[in-house]
């Protein structure tokens, strides 16, 4: 599963560029570059809105060869002519990329499922905000120059909503520039039920039983007069599951459906149900024992307090599964 990263650079007050895309003003260093280097060793894909793959690719393809080219840039050109290239456009296929159609969500989806290593997304603010607003980015990496533009294109424009993130590192460099490494946390309404349990068996094996469909079709049940006679589970971002959760007599039951926003492996679990809720399954583990957290956005028309019970029942099945006890 690769994990997709946006690099760009900032003015102290929050502009990627200059009224009209000039650049001109950011800073450059060695140690900068460096550390950009740093982030392509793991990159299989480079992914670029249309204006900044053009800006990008009228000197990195032959910087390598310039006089006086400094190991840094040698080494980013070569990366550069061998990395796979995804340009977001609407408007043709420049030479040497696949493009993707600025409607890019699904594509997007895919390009994670099928890739080993990194996706950098360089500069690109329109595009970062559309996968921002699709939830798939998972890493910022913004570099903020000590330069106040004043005015000119902004990287987040105001929104209603609230994206929350965690910090996981900051570092300074000689010319005064920072960058900071943050990471997209789930989106959870302010009103949430939250179920959990402690497996004692190793996340490996509790990941496993979570997500094999024939695992969940022996513990997906809160009562011994209910069954889950179907199980499909498709886990990748995009991907779409569907459970059948009924009564053994039929007399009663439903359908337990979705689609994945955001798989980390051994760790998180994000959906969205048929009905537009929010679920959040988190996996913490000592390595003898794993947590199983469960958090989601109520219905309307059920009593929370019904709902959660129902939740901690499947729960307590399937740590009495994945621990081997029977049901």
């Amino acid at each position: 599963m690769g994990t997709l990263k946006s690099v760009v650079h900032l003015s102290l007050d929050g502009f990627v560029a200059r009224p009209g895309g000039d650049l001109s003003a950011f800073p450059s260093g060695a140690e900068n570059l460096a550390f950009v280097n740093e982030l392509t060793d793991t990159a299989d894909v480079g992914l670029f809105g249309r204006n900044s793959f053009e800006l990008l690719d009228t000197h990195w393809p032959g910087a390598k060869d310039l006089p006086g080219a400094t190991q840094e840039e040698i080494s980013y050109s070569n990366w550069y002519n061998r990395v796979r290239k995804v340009v977001v456009t609407d408007s043709g296929s420049p030479e040497g990329t696949e493009t993707f159609p600025r409607d890019c969500a699904a594509h997007v989806r895919q390009l994670k499922a099928s890739t080993a290593g990194d996706i950098l997304l360089f500069g690109s603010p329109s595009v970062t905000r559309y996968l921002l607003s699709k939830s798939l980015i998972d890493e910022l990496w913004i570099f903020i120059n000590p330069v106040l533009f004043g005015e000119g294109i902004p990287l987040f424009p105001a929104s209603s909503e609230t994206t929350r993130l965690a910090l996981t590192m900051l570092k300074k460099f000689p010319n005064g520039e920072i960058v900071m490494n943050y990471r997209l946390l789930p989106v959870v309404a302010k009103e949430t039920l939250r179920a959990e349990v402690t497996v004692r068996q190793p996340i490996d094996v509790a990941w496993l039983a979570w997500t094999s469909p024939e695992a969940i079709r022996e513990w997906n049940i809160p009562f011994d007069h209910w069954h889950t006679p179907r199980a499909e589970n498709d886990l990748r971002p995009g991907g779409a599951f569907f459970y059948r959760m009924e009564t053994k007599d039929g007399s009663e039951g439903f359908d337990y459906r979705g689609r994945y926003d955001r798989i980390e492996f051994q760790e998180l679990i994000t959906l969205t149900l048929a009905d537009g809720r929010k679920s959040f399954i988190r996996f913490a583990s000592d390595g003898k024992r794993t947590i199983v957290t469960e958090q989601f956005e109520p219905e309307a028309d059920t009593p929370p307090e019904l709902q959660k019970e129902f939740c901690q029942k499947v729960l307590e099945r399937f740590k009495a599964y994945v621990e081997g006890k029977g049901i």
